[in-house]
């Protein structure tokens, strides 16, 4: 018989069996939704009261200001109590969520208050992000870990589906009262979830270093490892290469290229997640693969190859099937990327490690920048064409120089 490595078993939903990782799936399953619609409010919020382009693209980048702190982030998680610190940063946002909702009931709320808001709600989530993502490889056992950041993928990417649409349905329907009222009752319940979660004694390490030099502890950890130093540096390359489409040339292409309008968008927005949600449900399937840095490779080179070929497509039906294509290896790349990650590093670096990971976002404002001047100059197919050549000639140079991320193999589990 033959025996087919990737497919050794099939149990997407066994990591729910754990108790705290239920808690900590629903928890932030819950803070990614109010992400996405947070954003849409605040982001049509601005462009309302502004119509200024260049200020709703300084209200994007400050929403990931808080990634550029990640490092130091992970130093706190690596000397502090990971559970309080999960509870900690739900209640942060409840209390952001309140001073914003009593500001829209007073009909006080100006654009400042939004860059504020928006700036240190960025600040708290890239701090959550960290912490869970420590947290998560704390709880979960080695064979499973794929399995719980595929299934936490799928959360995330049904959080993108679902956020925007109910963002606008309740910017479009209420007002922004509202809005904040829907996500005082969503962070609430995010804490509520958080509750049932048992972070292992050991996770809490108190190191007596200082916060610059744990933070550089970990670094020179990542430049000794190559297997690490690889998938940091392809992290910050798609970043900067391959999500400026879907975070900032896609609206051109649905007006310009496609000649559809503002629903058109929706739906290129939403086939682009329903890719990445069932990529998710896939890798959450593949419990016994053996090469995940074969696949996180290929999904790779795949999301860069069909990035390319959507360049080049004006039929909107053809532009639909590629966007959902490159959102399924999206899926496949990053889950994978992010599980080996969290697997290869020693959890007393977990949090300072997964720190920088969370960095390496910042290549998005910079490839957005980037992508906006060409596009500018030229168009932007051929911005998106250049973004994503970038991206494909320099991954095989560093999988070239690096090539511990093809070579990883797991250890084969029963």
């Amino acid at each position: 018989m033959v025996k087919l490595p990737y497919l050794t078993r099939w149990k997407p939903l066994e990591v729910f069996k754990d108790r705290s990782f239920r808690g900590l799936w629903g928890s932030d399953s819950l803070i990614a939704l109010a992400e996405q619609i947070e954003f849409v409010a605040l982001a049509w919020f601005v462009l309302v009261e502004t119509d200024s382009p260049f200020l709703l693209g300084l209200f994007g980048a400050l929403r990931w200001f808080g990634t550029l702190l990640s490092p130091f982030y992970g130093a706190v998680v690596d000397r502090l109590d990971r559970q309080r610190l999960l509870l900690l940063l739900r209640l942060f946002l409840i209390g952001l969520s309140i001073c914003v909702l009593t500001l829209a009931v007073s009909d006080s709320l100006e654009v400042w208050h939004v860059f504020i808001v928006i700036t240190l709600s960025g600040l708290g989530k890239s701090f959550n992000s960290v912490t869970r993502d420590a947290v998560m490889a704390d709880i979960v056992s080695g064979d499973r870990l794929l399995n719980a950041v595929a299934v936490n993928g799928i959360g995330h990417s049904a959080a993108s589906m679902a956020g925007p649409l109910i963002g606008g349905v309740l910017v479009e329907q209420t007002s922004l009262s509202w809005v904040y009222a829907t996500l005082l009752v969503i962070f609430i319940l995010a804490a509520v979830f958080t509750l049932p979660v048992r972070v292992p004694v050991i996770a809490a390490s108190r190191q007596p270093l200082s916060v610059l030099k744990n933070v550089a502890e970990a670094a020179a950890y990542v430049r000794r490892d190559e297997l690490l130093l690889a998938i940091m540096l392809l992290a910050f390359l798609v970043n900067f290469a391959a999500f400026p489409l879907t975070y900032g040339l896609l609206p051109v292409f649905a007006k310009d290229v496609l000649d559809t309008d503002a629903f058109g968008l929706a739906v290129l927005l939403w086939v682009s997640s329903t890719g990445a949600f069932l990529g998710s449900i896939t890798v959450a399937s593949l419990s016994g693969l053996q090469r995940p840095g074969r696949f996180t490779l290929i999904g790779m080179f795949g999301w860069y190859a069909l990035t390319v070929l959507f360049s080049a497509s004006s039929w909107f039906s053809i532009s639909l099937a590629l966007l959902f294509l490159a959102g399924l290896f999206q899926s496949f790349s990053q889950v994978t990327s992010h599980m080996l990650l969290l697997k290869v590093t020693p959890g007393s670096l977990r949090g300072r490690v997964m720190g920088m990971r969370s960095m390496a976002i910042y290549g998005l404002p910079l490839g957005l920048l980037m992508t906006g001047a060409i596009a500018d100059l030229w168009s932007a197919p051929i911005a998106l064409a250049i973004d994503a050549s970038i991206g494909l000639v320099l991954s095989l140079l560093i999988i070239l120089k690096l090539r511990s991320l093809w070579r990883y193999r797991t250890a084969a589990t029963g």
